[in-house]
Order: C-alpha cells, then structure tokens, then sequence
C-alpha cells in the first residue's frame, strides 16, 4: 500500500511542475524560442506514455490482488428461479421459499424456509445464476450486489466477521412476484 502512497506523490509533483512551466512559458517573452524545441516535444510525447504504462502496470496488479480469496473457502451456488431461490451444496440442492403469512413467523416477507449457514470468519464465495430470467441477488445489510442472468456464472466473495443474519433480495424486476423472492445467510461462530 506504501507504493501507492510514493506514487500519488510522484504525480502531485508531476503536475507541479507541469502548472510551473506553462505559466513561466506564458508569462515570459521568449516563448517563441521555446515552443520549436523539439526535444521538449519529443519529452513532453514519452512521459505521458510513461505514465500511463504505468497506470496499466498497477491496475491490473491490483485487479488480479482482488480476485484471489486466502484461505479456506466456503462456495456453493446460488440459482433464480420465479419465484425463489434454489442452493446447490457439494451434496444436495434444497429450495428457499418465502414463508407463508398464515404460519407464525419472524420476519413478514424476509424470512425464508431453508437458511444457509456459513461460518464466521470464512471466506465464503457465492456464484450467482439464473434459471428463466434476469433476477439480482442484493444484499442492502452487506453493501453488495450481483446480477443472475441465465447461462452466466457470476461470483460473489462475502467475509463477516460477526454472527448474524444477513438477508437478500431480488433487486431486478422479474415477474409480479419479484417482492417475494428473499433469500438469507446466517453466519454461526
């Protein structure tokens, strides 16, 4: 992280000295003289190239650190069907219905019949599908969202530190019963 901080740096300076020389060029008189300096031109071409090798170098160095999850991973699938969510464990794959409102229950179109329990403290890695059409798991509590879109495998990477229930919505508008498509995780010490 301290490269990133060295390299801001280098840029403030850069554009420092970029805003010193055009207003000494523009404010002295013998900028004619400088203007048809060819090595000047030639620098003035290179270091903008420079910088943005750059740029590529350490983006993508970065977007490959975001991809690679340490440690040991919990993963299972995440299917949308109309009008609810099917899970896909190593060894079954149960169905998350949203709970009758006649049953007495908890939470009034949030909780689910099936839950699934993942350990705190765990990476845990969720791919995302779609069965008919386009439905979006979010999860307002954990700031994240993901598409389900049918024939893609989208991933999701969640890591909570404390124990609770994290609940899920259908944030795309896929049918008239798009509302009652919940879906949670419960995370267990």
């Amino acid at each position: 992280m301290e490269i990133y901080y060295n390299i801001i740096i280098i840029y403030l300076i850069f554009i420092f000295f970029i805003l010193f020389f055009l207003s000494y060029f523009l404010f002295t008189f013998w900028t004619s003289k400088v203007i048809v300096n060819h090595t000047l031109e030639f620098l003035f071409f290179l270091f903008p190239i420079f910088l943005l090798s750059l740029f590529l170098l350490f983006s993508i160095k970065a977007l490959y650190i975001r991809e690679k999850l340490f440690g040991e991973i919990y993963s299972f699938k995440l299917t949308g069907n109309q009008w609810y969510w099917s899970i896909e464990l190593k060894d079954k794959i149960i169905n998350s219905y949203i709970l009758d409102f006649n049953i007495n229950y908890n939470l009034r179109n949030i909780d689910t019949s099936n839950h699934i329990f993942i350990p705190v403290n765990v990476p845990s890695l969720i791919m995302v599908s779609s069965q008919d059409v386009i439905h979006s798991v979010g999860f307002p509590d954990g700031g994240v969202k993901v598409d389900a879109i049918p024939g893609r495998l989208n991933t999701l990477e969640i890591f909570r530190y404390n124990s609770g229930i994290l609940n899920g919505y259908c944030t795309e508008l896929c049918g008239p019963l798009h509302a009652y498509i919940p879906f949670q995780i419960e995370f267990i010490n």
